[in-house]
């Protein structure tokens, strides 16, 4: 899968921060890393079968069933900015101001990722990771993207790509430049710096300081 752009990336992002948003609503138990990604990779999955583009997180194979380097980073990264609290999937305020804010924004126009996002984490959010695990070791393999001669996704080899094969071009994420330029402004700005960028003494970022901030290294 192509590497993403900022502006995709920053897309990726809300909507993990909508899916850690929804999750704070069921109060479930303790979520890890591992329950997470397949969260993300269940709704990645989900949306494609309905022609949909939502997260471009690139999956593959791994011990643990689908892993993301992509969500790897992404999540580290909204730990950075502080969105998500210390090593945890809570949402700090800021976090979840943006959650909302934004999904209010843009779910008029994208509602049926944001019901697929919301679906899969409520579904597997309250599960344990070994209940997760099983659960998506069972898809078939032609459903993960993966060859058919492997029949489900337990018995794909590690290292195999999945989520590659596309039956129909994939409806792009609506949002506009004006909001795009935001968002990644948005996501940019840590709760310690939210207060100073509403005042009137507030220089604005530059574009090329945003895009460091939100950088995948």
């Amino acid at each position: 899968m192509p590497a993403r752009t900022t502006e995709q990336r920053a897309v990726d992002l809300l909507l993990m921060l909508s899916t850690v948003e929804r999750l704070s609503q069921q109060r479930p138990a303790r979520l890890g890393e591992t329950v997470f990604q397949k969260i993300i990779f269940w709704s990645q999955m989900r949306l494609h079968e309905l022609s949909l583009d939502g997260p471009r997180a690139s999956f593959y194979r791994y011990t643990h069933g689908p892993f993301s380097r992509d969500v790897e980073r992404d999540v580290r990264k909204l730990r950075e900015l502080k969105h998500l609290e210390g090593s945890t999937f809570r949402l700090s305020p800021r976090g979840r101001e943006i959650a909302v804010r934004w999904r209010e924004a843009l779910e008029p126009l994208n509602r049926e990722v944001f019901s697929v996002v919301s679906a899969m984490a409520e579904d597997l959010g309250p599960l344990s990771a070994e209940a997760v695990k099983r659960k998506t070791y069972a898809l078939p393999a032609e459903r993960v993207g993966a060859p058919a001669k492997y029949r489900t996704l337990k018995d794909v080899p590690t290292g195999v790509a999945l989520l590659l094969a596309r039956a129909r071009q994939l409806k792009p994420f609506v949002i506009s430049d004006d909001d795009v330029a935001d968002l990644v402004l948005d996501l940019s700005i840590t709760g310690s710096r939210a207060a100073a960028v509403r005042a009137p003494q507030f220089v604005r970022t530059t574009a090329s300081e945003i895009e460091a901030t939100l950088d995948e290294q």
